[in-house]
């Protein structure tokens, strides 16, 4: 059991850690995460502070909101950095009025 524990965290941060990282790092806040994913405010707070237990289920849609894959959120591919901070709030702003312009 250790062993698969080990294969998971092999980034050397836990699930939970990667988790908020990536979602900082895609520009969404905790109240705009959930409606990206279909969950509750309360189980992303769950989530990134306490979470042992990976949620099998969400993670494609983790990694689809996330704009990584699912093994970038299991921590077992490398995380690929190019230098540029991605903000996607900005985007989100701005689609719905290139979309549907008044």
């Amino acid at each position: 059991m250790p062993k698969r524990k080990q294969e998971l965290t092999r980034e050397g941060k836990s699930f939970w850690k990667r988790l908020a990282k990536f979602r900082l790092a895609a520009g969404y806040s905790q109240r705009d995460f959930p409606a990206e994913t279909g969950i509750s405010q309360r189980m992303v707070v769950y989530y990134e502070k306490a979470c042992e237990r990976i949620p099998i289920q969400l993670l494609p849609l983790f990694a689809k909101a996330l704009g990584v894959s699912t093994d970038q959120v299991l921590g077992l591919e490398k995380i690929k950095d190019n230098g540029k901070a991605r903000d996607n709030r900005l985007w989100r702003g701005f689609l719905p009025q290139l979309i549907y312009p008044r």
